[in-house]
């Protein structure tokens, strides 16, 4: 089971202020607290919903790695074999998918070795895949070392930055689309939530969706 940390995130709305104020035709400045708040609401609900990150955010991601194992007394660095399943499995530059996009750049590799002692994987070990509208991913030069992975689940660490570094008009023309919405039923919605926007919300939302990774 992999785990994700968040460390940090942009203060930069990813819809100004004045833009959502521009958008919801406000000229005073009564509601300028209500209507930050709808555009944090409306940008977290985006993020959670597309595995996007409308703004810079750095993360941790902990798991584990994929390693040799031993079965039967059949080894190898780069692939396996089991004797009961017949089961193969190829470990040469298995990828590790990072589930956030997109993945701008990777901050540091770390692992607790065998003897339960924290490692840096050097960058030099590793590439680093940064692909247009799917989620980026790292891999091996060689394949990735042994860890002290059965006795914790975070054996392995990956801190990498993602995020857009301004968010697209797509993303901009989704946030003001929910602010609106949310704003117009004000006085009877008690809670911004995704259930209340329309069909052309949600097919933008499509279009920004990055599909997740399962492994």
């Amino acid at each position: 089971m992999n785990t994700l940390q968040l460390v940090s995130r942009s203060s930069t709305p990813a819809v100004s202020l004045t833009d959502a104020k521009t958008h919801l035709r406000v000229d005073d400045t009564y509601s300028d607290t209500y209507i930050t708040a709808l555009v944090e609401r409306a940008t977290e609900l985006i993020e959670a919903e597309t595995n996007v990150d409308l703004r810079t955010t750095t993360w941790n991601w902990l798991g584990l790695f994929l390693h040799p194992r031993t079965i039967d007394g059949f080894s190898s660095p780069y692939h396996g074999h089991d004797f009961l399943t017949g089961w193969h499995w190829n470990n040469f530059r298995h990828k590790i998918f990072l589930p956030r996009a997109p993945l701008q750049s990777i901050v540091s590799v770390k692992y607790y070795d065998v003897d339960n002692t924290l490692q840096t994987y050097g960058s030099n070990n590793y590439y680093v895949m940064t692909p247009h509208n799917c989620l980026g991913w790292i891999q091996p030069a060689l394949y990735w070392p042994a860890t002290y992975d059965i006795f914790r689940p975070d054996a392995s660490q990956i801190q990498f930055v993602s995020g857009m570094t301004s968010a697209s008009a797509l993303a901009q023309q989704c946030i003001l689309l929910a602010i609106g919405s949310w704003y117009e039923t004000r006085e009877n919605d008690t809670e911004a939530r995704l259930s209340s926007l329309g069909l052309g919300f949600q097919r933008l939302l499509d279009q920004i969706t990055v599909q997740a990774v399962i492994e």
